[in-house]
């Protein structure tokens, strides 16, 4: 799984927000700003999602 791979850069964050902020944002998308918007909107969708 991708967010396995690069879980480590997202120290501190549950597994759908490393999910969701890598694919958006590739292996350095918990480290960007850029994909917080996208981590955003995922997580009022997903009710299961912290």
């Amino acid at each position: 799984r991708l967010s396995n791979r690069f879980k480590l850069k997202c120290y501190g964050k549950g597994d759908c927000e490393t999910t969701a902020r890598i694919k958006h944002g590739g292996a350095n998308g918990c480290r960007t700003g850029d994909t917080l918007a996208y981590w955003n909107r995922v997580k009022e969708r997903c009710t299961n999602c912290r």
